[in-house]
């Protein structure tokens, strides 16, 4: 085992959510949330809602393999201008 190494997958350890431990379901130390799901999480809608929002480009996010990022707080910001 390494020494960063917990024995314990990153979901175990609160990381999968939140990515702060101590506030798993907080944003993240980084900002960046991962999936669908989440993003419909930080910005209040659901995951098909989410996946409209990106075909009309609404939402800045980002693919990597097949998986939407973004950072949370942009799109907060996108949603409060969007509703502007």
């Amino acid at each position: 085992m390494s020494q960063f190494s917990t024995g314990q997958s990153p979901w175990e350890r609160g990381l999968g959510t939140g990515g702060n431990p101590e506030n798993p379901q907080g944003p993240p130390d980084n900002d960046i949330v991962w999936g669908a799901r989440e993003i419909g999480r930080v910005i209040n809608r659901s995951e098909r809602q989410v996946f409209h929002l990106i075909e009309l480009g609404v939402l800045p996010v980002k693919k990597l393999h097949g998986i939407y990022s973004a950072s949370a707080r942009r799109l907060r910001e996108a949603v409060a201008g969007d509703a502007a």
